[in-house]
């Protein structure tokens, strides 16, 4: 909602992610992986080609915390 609102305020045309941050997010979720049950041997339609889970894997409340504040640092905000 607050990506809507800073679109709406005329903040922005077009909102990208930069790729440094798409990285980190990656890597930190790739960290996160361990010990969950999708690293265990499971065999389901989350895995990639090379067996790597492609989820989130903390709870949805952290999910819902961390979608509710974007860092707008992480984006390229652009005009038309």
């Amino acid at each position: 909602m607050k990506c809507i609102q800073k679109y709406m305020e005329g903040v922005f045309d077009y909102i990208e992610p930069k790729q440094e941050a798409v990285d980190d997010f990656y890597k930190t979720v790739h960290e996160a992986l361990p010990g969950t049950i999708w690293t265990t041997g499971c065999q389901s339609w989350y895995l990639d080609d090379n067996g790597v889970p492609l989820l989130w894997p903390w709870s949805p409340q952290r999910y819902a915390k961390e979608m509710s504040q974007p860092d707008f640092n992480n984006y390229h905000l652009k005009k038309a």
